[in-house]
């Protein structure tokens, strides 16, 4: 855009159509009056040319360079925002990319740098910017590197983390040994728990001092530890207990301990906060040269622009003074062609400088005929509309046309300033990101500047429509504050962007949802502003309400930081252990038989309690910790069904529900197999459920990976059937076994209602199929009696069992064999 509009500015004039212009007139008209008249001529020359000379300079010098400068500092700000994509950087290869990111936006810095080389009024400054440059660079590069040593430090931390474990492993052992009733046993495992402790503390140092205090601290309790080796009482244990004091030795002093790697974390902060302060004293610097830079060019345009006009004013005076010297007819003849033609055309551009150069670049150019003045009229005409369309520019989306960010956050700012209210509309397009992955880019541009036509079409005159990038459209909505007023406008708003949209042959169309933040109640600027508008948006998407905006309150700030914190500690469960599996028995109806049991997993928070799995199985789901969740859910659950295929019991077949998103990952048939291998279960004895949503976009991968399991002999099921996308056409193609019923259908269960009837439709169907069926959420007798009757396979729910801890499985098969076994056989309808 930028090289564009340099490369028009810099164009030479196109040859002149005329060819009779003013001088010509001016020589005919003058060629009988006096030297004065002749004198006239020549000033009203000289001050045309001064005039077109200093617009040639403007036009063709000031504006490029001006262009120029704006495009370095937007290149400034880019390389600048790469700093939190290096600091956030998890793994080695998200930070190559913000490495290779940075180079790129050097070199095109570099490249802007090289274009202003032809300005030599410039060139110290521009030594100084490369310096300021190449410090950003090496201060980067050294921010690189102390990133890099985060990332091998965590990696590192991890096989710390897991010999630590292994040591409390033993110390648990060596506690519940009874040998551990010797006093010098019993002083050696306190010694032992008090140094576990010290060295988790070791993390909490904040500097090097620190940390050799804590390192000190510790020391005492090592050598009473080692003390207690060559003590009597210690012997039993003696074997366990040498072996626990060289490995804490290790991990508190060895080379790769704790301790050693703390001082490498501290030092790489010290080294990041270090060079992070440099990167910002030099672009502060940077910033201060491209800002003086700009203001004097634009001061020097304005004293060009200055120095223009008075020449047009003096050229008028000598002409009037000139003039009033002729002949009564040289006078009458030079008034009526000077004064109502020439005179007046150069007080119209004055005039118009004048205007332009007080800001208003919306100002009209009346050209007149083509001349040399309507030449100098197509100059000004050009300086004009460059001016305003750097303004646009800087101030608009360049895809659709409305603001951008700059002009929102300007708006907002200056309206709280000023002590207005409003709201903040932060809209999200549900299914833009399908149309742009299905019909490509161009198809999703085409949207988003229909959508934004609409947009500034519905909105009210005062409001600022803006797009902020990606598919975030964002309306500044002035006075309005009223929460029935908020939600009738964005109403108005989202039914006309949901309205079908027609691009060529197709008709798509989006679901926008409102987050809605209002000023100044809900923040002091624009930027908080808009956080509680996306939160308010993406705390409320799945739960709307009926309505098509969110406003944000307190709850919602709230609710998400209860969202936040769970999802961060979702990733320390998993490492600690903290989830656990219950099972749900599973009957065959016909015979009232326990045949096996669905593994559902649990978590119980160690500050928070019970936490259901609707609230934490979709964030595991977003963050991709589904993955080595669903690892440990499955090989669990083949281990406990081996150990009750070991003991004899009757649920020796465990189901498993298997996420989509796990089981779209290209390991998901190897990560069944490892499971398998390790445990030893029979893969007859695994029946994995997957839901019908992961059948719609992924046909074919689907059933090669379904091919692929049944093949090792392992039953597949479609868990909550009826309620999703399945389809005759997916259970024909599909190697499933089995339909479950989903329980919505089951629990409302009368005589000859709906759900008695699908319920129905699907057993046969499934029959006829030869697939067998799982009904779950049996509550009642009667629910038994109606499956009995129409031959359902299997039965689970709360009339059978609640879903069980692992150990009570077999207690509760026996006691199911003595006393409701028989009350099975035949239903209370026969």
């Amino acid at each position: 855009m930028h090289e564009n509009l340099h490369s028009h500015l810099s164009t030479d004039k196109p040859e002149r159509p005329w060819r009779f212009g003013l001088r010509g007139k001016m020589r005919a008209t003058f060629a009988l009056i006096t030297m004065l008249v002749v004198s006239a001529v020549l000033v009203a020359w000289s001050s045309y040319r001064e005039t077109d000379r200093s617009l040639d300079e403007i036009v063709h010098k000031s504006i490029p360079l001006m262009t120029e400068l704006a495009n370095v500092s937007h290149l400034t700000q880019q390389i600048l925002t790469l700093t939190p994509t290096i600091l956030l950087a998890d793994d080695i290869g998200k930070l190559e990319r913000a490495a290779a990111d940075f180079s790129q936006k050097r070199a095109q810095f570099t490249q802007s740098l090289a274009a202003l080389d032809m300005y030599p009024s410039i060139a110290s400054e521009m030594r100084q910017m490369r310096m300021d440059v190449l410090d950003i660079q090496s201060d980067t590069f050294r921010l690189l590197s102390a990133q890099r040593e985060r990332i091998r430090l965590a990696s590192s931390y991890e096989i710390v983390h897991e010999q630590i474990g292994v040591i409390h492993q033993e110390y648990r052992l060596l506690s519940g040994a009874k040998v551990t009733s010797n006093p010098t046993a019993q002083r050696f495992l306190l010694h032992t728990n008090q140094f576990l402790t010290a060295l988790s503390h070791l993390n909490r140092a904040k500097n090097q001092q620190q940390l050799e205090i804590q390192m000190e601290q510790m020391r005492p309790i090592l050598y009473r530890m080692s003390q207690s080796l060559g003590e009597q009482g210690i012997r039993p244990i003696q074997q366990a207990a040498e072996r626990i004091v060289r490995r804490l030795q290790d991990l508190a002093y060895g080379d790769n301990s704790i301790s050693a790697l703390r001082r490498r974390e501290i030092t790489a902060d010290k080294i990041t906060k270090s060079h992070l302060g440099a990167i910002r004293d030099t672009e502060q610097r940077l910033s201060t040269s491209l800002c003086s830079l700009m203001d004097d060019v634009k001061q020097h345009t304005k004293e060009r622009r200055a120095i223009t006009a008075d020449h047009l004013g003096q050229s008028q005076i000598l002409l009037l003074i000139l003039g009033i010297g002729c002949t009564l007819g040289t006078l009458f003849l030079t008034f009526v062609y000077l004064g109502h033609s020439v005179l007046k055309r150069i007080n119209r551009l004055g005039a118009t400088m004048r205007a332009i150069a007080g800001g208003d670049i919306e100002h009209p150019i009346d050209p007149g005929p083509p001349d040399e003045l309507g030449d100098m009229a197509m100059d000004l005409s050009i300086f004009r509309d460059v001016m305003a369309r750097n303004n646009h520019i800087a101030t608009h989306d360049l895809l659709t046309g409305l603001g951008n960010r700059a002009l929102l956050d300007a708006f907002i700012n200056r309206s709280i300033q000023h002590g207005d209210t409003g709201s903040l509309l932060y809209f999200n397009l549900d299914g833009l990101r399908d149309i742009i992955e299905t019909f490509g880019h161009d198809t999703g541009d085409r949207v988003l500047r229909i959508l934004a036509d609409r947009l500034s079409k519905s909105v009210r005159p005062a409001d600022i429509p803006t797009r902020i990038g990606g598919q975030r459209f964002v309306v500044a909505a002035p006075g309005l504050i009223e929460p029935s007023n908020i939600q009738a406008f964005v109403s108005r708003l989202t039914h006309e962007m949901r309205r079908p949209i027609r691009v060529e042959e197709l008709e798509l169309s989006v679901d926008p949802f409102a987050g809605i933040a209002c000023y100044p109640e809900h923040g002091q600027d624009a930027e908080t502003l808009m956080h509680h508008a996306d939160v308010a948006m993406r705390t409320r998407l799945d739960d709307r309400n009926n309505l098509d905006g969110a406003i944000y309150t307190p709850d919602i700030g709230h609710q998400a930081d209860h969202i936040k914190q769970i999802r961060k500690d979702l990733k320390l469960a998993i490492d600690r252990g903290d989830f656990l599996l219950h099972f749900q028995p599973k009957m065959r109806i016909a015979t009232g038989q326990i045949i096996g049991a669905e593994a559902l997993v649990r978590w119980n928070h160690p500050e928070r309690g019970a936490i259901s799995p609707a609230d934490f199985i979709p964030m595991a789901e977003r963050s991709g910790l589904i993955l080595p969740l669903g690892r440990w859910i499955l090989q669990e659950a083949c281990r406990q069904a081996k150990i009750w295929m070991d003991m004899g019991c009757d649920a020796r077949r465990v189901a498993v529900n298997i996420s989509p998103v796990q089981f779209l990952r290209d390991d998901m048939v190897q990560a069944v197999q490892d499971a398998l291998s390790k445990t030893g279960l029979p893969a007859e004895m695994l029946e994995l459920e997957i839901t019908e949503g992961v059948f719609v976009k992924h046909e074919e991968s689907v059933l090669e990976r379904m091919s692929r399991l049944r093949a090792m002999g392992i039953r597949l099921s479609i868990d909550d059937f009826g309620t999703g996308y399945s389809s005759l056409s997916y259970l024909k193609k599909l190697p499933v076994n089995t339909l479950k019923i989903d329980q919505s259908f089951v629990r409302n269960i009368e005589p000859n209602n709906e759900d008695a009837r699908i319920c129905r439709a699907i057993i046969r169907l499934a029959h006829d199929l030869g697939l067998d069926v799982v009904a779950e959420g049996i509550e009642w007798q009667s629910h038994i009696d109606f499956l009995n009757a129409e031959s359902c396979d299997v039965g689970q729910g709360y009339l059978i069992s609640r879903p069980l801890p692992a150990s009570d499985i077999p207690a509760f098969i026996s006691k199911w064999k003595s006393e409701r076994h028989t009350l099975r056989e035949v239903p209370t309808s026969a």
